[in-house]
């Protein structure tokens, strides 16, 4: 678009700028060299021992055949992340560093002493450098706000920093190295750790219980079985508990069938004084002749009413001739109806002696069933509380079982244990031992200085951009017409004439 001011660098511009600010560019990355060189000469170079321990299958992690899966798999690829993680733990564990320390820093004393006369200016400014960086943690020690460490804890520190421990994926191999800017320590350093490393490993996989223990538990638990089973035996001849099932499902069908014949008995009960009652009440307050109910065979069979029944009827058909001819207030028809009444009296007191005579008799059989029934429940709980016995006592000879082969199968693993230490099938080895490295791994000056010498001159052209940006010359056209000044011409500088 015309008019618009043309804000875009050509190569010949961008050129132009790098090659005006090439002192600029060029000091930035001849600084940041020299200090890089100087950082690599000052610098203590950092060496890394290495000492490689192959894990194999330990005694420790041995399972019991009763807990091997049925379905085939291999048991090394499987316990092998188990394996290494608990060995790196144990290589890891901070106790180790405090049970090698005494010995470091022996070495490290002597090694110092050899080497305190031959540092040079370099070593000189090192040490200096060295306290410089401790200064500010002596101000904050002088003033309070931080308790000095030891001696100790300083070298638990160092010594926590300069070891690796690495495990080596898809193999059964831990890298254990040691870094320190002596050769000769830190392969003595990464030796002793993992010989430290190995003895306390053997004491934590070591049996805590001993031979002597095991068979003394398993000549305790045996006698414990044995006198178990014989109790067991014993209470089964005594009780017959052989077919206690059986004896319960008796019992208990011999139980429901008394109930039953209890509840029947107590409603025939209720229905004989419920017919008594219907007796006196028809006694009280009605003349009509009393009816013989059902009272059952004993009462039938104690008395014959049917003579006061047809002595009734007898007495019945006078009454009905004799209030035909006399009044009701005559003396034969008075007399005729007391005697009637008097029968009706004689056949209630017989039917409620006949009833009273079967109420006996139920009442009789009734307190029977209740003794049976009495009996038999308590024969039943009997029979529970020796069931429960018999199964307390079989609970405490699977108890005494189940120690008995477990310690027994311990006994067997321990066995089995000595055999894989004695023929040293089980165990962590070492591959090869640290030793002293050649070259350091710290620092790397080619790849220091490479990469500072980028960086330093990105940098440097960055910065000869800015300087472009904030610099207030004209260079360009389009910078005249942002500032509204028609460009006429460019004038290029000429040497000859900036000269005069």
């Amino acid at each position: 678009m015309q008019g618009q001011p043309e804000n875009i660098l050509t190569i010949t511009e961008i050129l132009n700028v790098l090659f005006k600010n090439k002192r600029l560019i060029l000091g930035t990355v001849f600084v940041a060299l020299f200090v890089g060189f100087l950082y690599c000469i000052m610098k203590s170079p950092v060496y890394l021992a290495e000492t490689r321990l192959v894990i194999k299958v330990g005694h420790e992690k041995l399972a019991s055949l009763a807990v091997m899966p049925q379905v085939p798999y291999n048991v090394l690829i499987q316990e092998r992340p188990e394996n290494i993680q608990d060995e790196i733990e144990i290589l890891t564990n901070p106790k180790l560093l405090y049970i090698v320390i005494p010995e470091l820093e022996k070495k490290l004393k002597e090694l110092e002493q050899l080497r305190g006369d031959h540092r040079g200016l370099l070593g000189l400014v090192e040490s200096a450098l060295t306290k410089l960086k401790k200064l500010p943690q002596r101000v904050l020690i002088f003033l309070g706000l931080k308790r000095k460490p030891n001696s100790t804890e300083e070298l638990f520190r160092a010594f926590r920093n300069a070891l690796v421990v690495k495990w080596q994926e898809e193999s059964n191999v831990i890298r254990v190295a040691f870094r320190w800017d002596d050769p000769r320590f830190a392969a003595y350093a990464a030796n002793k750790y993992v010989d430290a490393y190995m003895r306390y490993r053997s004491r934590i996989n070591k049996p805590q219980l001993s031979v002597e223990f095991y068979e003394s538990q398993i000549s305790t638990y045996k006698k414990l079985l044995r006198d178990a089973e014989k109790e067991i035996l014993e209470f089964q001849e005594k009780y017959g508990l052989v077919e206690i099932e059986r004896q319960k499902n008796i019992l208990l069908g011999e139980l429901s069938e008394l109930q039953t014949k209890l509840r029947k008995v107590s409603v025939k009960l209720s229905e004989i004084k419920l017919k008594k009652q219907q007796i006196e009440k028809l006694l009280s307050t009605s003349e009509e002749w009393i009816e013989t109910p059902h009272i059952g065979e004993l009462g039938v069979s104690f008395t014959d009413l049917a003579p006061l029944d047809r002595k009734y009827f007898d007495l019945k058909a006078q009454l009905d001739s004799l209030v035909q001819i006399f009044t009701p207030e005559a003396r034969d028809v008075k007399a005729l109806k007391e005697r009637i009444q008097h029968l009706r009296q004689q056949k209630a007191d017989s039917l409620i002696n006949i009833l009273n005579i079967e109420e006996a008799n139920i009442e009789d059989q009734k307190n029977n069933f209740e003794s049976q029934v009495l009996r038999l429940q308590n024969q039943l709980k009997e029979l529970v509380k020796r069931q429960l016995k018999y199964e307390q006592l079989q609970r405490q000879r699977k108890l005494y079982e189940d120690n008995y082969l477990l310690y027994k199968r311990k006994l067997e693993e321990l066995r089995i244990a000595s055999e894989l230490d004695r023929w040293k099938i089980a165990s962590v080895q070492v591959i090869n031992p640290a030793i002293p490295p050649i070259d350091p791994v710290w620092p790397k000056k080619k790849l220091i200085l490479m990469i500072i010498g980028i960086l330093s001159l990105l940098f440097g052209i960055a910065m000869a951009f800015f300087k472009e940006m904030v610099s207030t010359k004209v260079d360009r056209g389009s910078d005249l017409e942002v500032l509204d000044i028609k460009h006429l011409a460019t004038v290029p500088e000429l040497k000859l004439l900036k000269g005069k």
